[in-house]
């Protein structure tokens, strides 16, 4: 890789002289990869002349994708001209945002070219279906992401509507009560579905586009540890690539997803802006109670790990907004009385260790 300009990231000695193993690393993420990456592979792949399974491609594949289709990857860059003229063009023949009017039957609508058609608008990760879509949201242009739950009323995606809307609770209660910044969403139940809205952190205003980095990426790229991310960010620290606030805000995250039964804070679900300091949160509610294999509902008994004495003061701050955000849940009407029981058995139970932890 050839350097126009400072790059925002670190590099190590090999990586400076423009010299990378794979896919340069700040580029990683654009790779399709979840839902909507498997939708792009499916309706793509004869054009591209690639495989039709995205795990199956190789580096060759990744960049040639990206460099004729990859107008709307994570991030704010854009491979190779022919990309960027799709982008440019996408600007003049989409000009419009959807007012809340319009997402009555706009949504419904675009939940089902998702899932029979495959919209490949967009290649942000993750398992839940959705879609991007752009929003007129107090007035201002505002690109969303709109993961969905399924529409034939069963007791499994009745537990999937459940987890969007705990989903839209968590971020609430990291903003508010743990003060740490966290993605804006919005909950909307149309057609038998819910709609969990959340705005990207990686766009801005009509066109503008922003430089993001999952963990996962910096981590296989500088350092390859294995463990959780407060292992990460202490690793972090003593390189000298975040600061000791960044590292407190890693480690207080992760307390709260696990007070919250998020079983799913992999390296991919947290990520930094230019300069290595957090985006907002995302992607955080409790995994732990999701179907098995996608519909079959089991039985699961809360559990959470106590603190050994240097993680205490982290502990007991996500410990109380983990109870704030379990009786949110406990009485959120769009959430079935089955869960809602779940949810208020899980706030006596934290605060039952908030007494035994202050003694």
């Amino acid at each position: 890789m050839s350097f126009a300009e400072a790059c925002p990231w670190p590099l190590d000695d090999e990586m400076a002289d423009g010299w990378f193993r794979g896919v340069p690393y700040p580029l990683g993420d654009m790779r399709p990869q979840g839902f909507l990456g498997r939708n792009f592979a499916h309706q793509f792949a004869a054009i591209l002349q690639v495989d039709e399974d995205v795990t199956r491609w190789g580096e060759d594949d990744v960049l040639h994708a990206l460099s004729v289709l990859g107008w709307d990857q994570p991030g704010d860059y854009i491979l190779g001209e022919h990309a960027l003229r799709r982008f440019l063009d996408e600007q003049q023949r989409v000009s419009y945002f959807l007012t809340d009017d319009a997402v009555d039957t706009e949504y419904p609508s675009r939940a089902l070219q998702a899932l029979n058609f495959g919209a490949a608008d967009s290649s942000a990760a993750g398992e839940f279906p959705k879609f991007t879509a752009r929003r007129l949201l107090n007035e201002q242009p505002t690109h969303v992401i709109v993961k969905f739950s399924g529409a034939d009323g069963s007791p499994q995606e009745q537990r999937w509507s459940d987890l969007l809307v705990c989903e839209h609770l968590a971020l609430t209660t990291i903003a508010d009560t743990l003060q740490l910044s966290a993605a804006q969403s919005r909950i909307y139940q149309l057609a038998g579905r819910t709609f969990y809205e959340v705005d990207r952190f990686d766009r801005h205003g009509e066109f503008g586009r922003s430089g993001v980095c999952t963990w996962h990426e910096l981590n296989a790229a500088l350092l390859g540890l294995a463990g959780p991310w407060s292992d990460g960010a202490q690793a972090l620290l003593k390189e000298g690539y975040i600061s000791a606030e960044t590292a407190r805000q890693i480690t207080l995250l992760e307390h709260f997803g696990r007070l919250i039964a998020n079983t799913d804070m992999h390296d991919g679900n947290l990520a930094f802006l230019p300069g290595l300091t957090l985006t907002p949160a995302y992607d955080m509610l409790p995994m732990q109670y999701a179907p098995q294999r996608g519909v079959e509902l089991v039985e699961r008994k809360f559990t959470p790990a106590l603190p050994v004495p240097r993680e205490h003061g982290a502990w007991v701050q996500a410990a109380e907004a983990a109870v704030v955000f379990w009786h949110r849940a406990a009485r959120d009407e769009r959430i079935s009385e089955r869960f809602r029981s779940t949810c208020k058995a899980n706030a006596d139970h934290i605060e039952h260790l908030l007494v035994v932890q202050r003694g």
